[in-house]
């Protein structure tokens, strides 16, 4: 992960890689942190550092922190330092800040440098969110490579992801089996020994659920009677946001 600071009337541009899979909140962070330090080398007078991420100075301005309390200190007795000694220190939030995409760019750089410049321990958020992380990972090479479940990973091949459940028990139960493709159409009944060749009756095609809902000529009427019940409703709700 890379952080920037950029002065651009004295055209300072710093970009440093920092460990990676840190939270953007702790980035944010440590950019006002090295900031800072540039300002305690160079003491000027006055120094206004401005920052687009308003959690971040939010927990500098409170001293208060849930996730990088650490952070936070090493910022706090750097600014406390440079009041001392005479500079005064300002820390502004100006959403889409001037130099933010200078900032952006060579922050970028920085995360692709061979090696990494600061070492930032993790906070116990952001080792859980990478364990979640590999898991899911593992998880998510479980499902590409299974054998089983593939009618339901045609439906959703990216795992993790969940559902509006605004539905009743019966509905959900008729959508998981349609999903999984455990229904009574005849290429489920013929693995339970109950149909002779699961093949569908009307155009003799294996009657699966896609085939019933996309392919049959038997239902084309339906289907598009429903395709354009749906145009509708996306036009009246394009004409309602508008």
């Amino acid at each position: 992960m890379g952080v920037t600071y950029v002065i651009p009337k004295l055209k300072v541009k710093i970009g440093k890689r920092i460990s990676d899979d840190l939270a953007v909140y702790t980035a944010e962070l440590v950019a006002v942190w090295l900031a800072l330090l540039w300002v305690e080398v160079n003491r000027p007078r006055k120094a206004v550092i401005a920052s687009d991420s308003s959690s971040a100075l939010i927990s500098i301005k409170t001293f208060q922190s849930k996730s990088r309390q650490d952070i936070v200190i090493e910022i706090i007795q750097v600014a406390n330092n440079l009041l001392q000694s005479g500079t005064e220190i300002t820390l502004i939030w100006v959403p889409g800040v001037v130099g933010n995409e200078l900032a952006d760019k060579y922050a970028k750089q920085a995360d692709g440098n061979s090696s990494v410049d600061i070492e930032v321990n993790y906070s116990k958020a952001e080792i859980k969110s990478m364990v979640k992380n590999i898991v899911k990972g593992k998880w998510q090479t479980l499902w590409d490579n299974g054998q089983t479940g593939r009618q339901f990973y045609n439906i959703q091949n990216k795992v993790g992801k969940g559902r509006n459940m605004n539905s009743s028990k019966e509905e959900e139960d008729v959508l998981s089996r349609m999903r999984y493709g455990h229904t009574r159409l005849n290429k489920t009944l013929v693995i339970m020994k109950k149909h002779a060749d699961g093949n569908c009756e009307f155009c003799h095609s294996p009657e699966s659920v896609e085939h019933v809902i996309q392919q049959c000529p038997k239902y084309q009427e339906e289907r598009q009677r429903l395709s354009s019940q749906l145009q509708r409703k996306y036009v009246l709700n394009i004409y309602l946001v508008s």
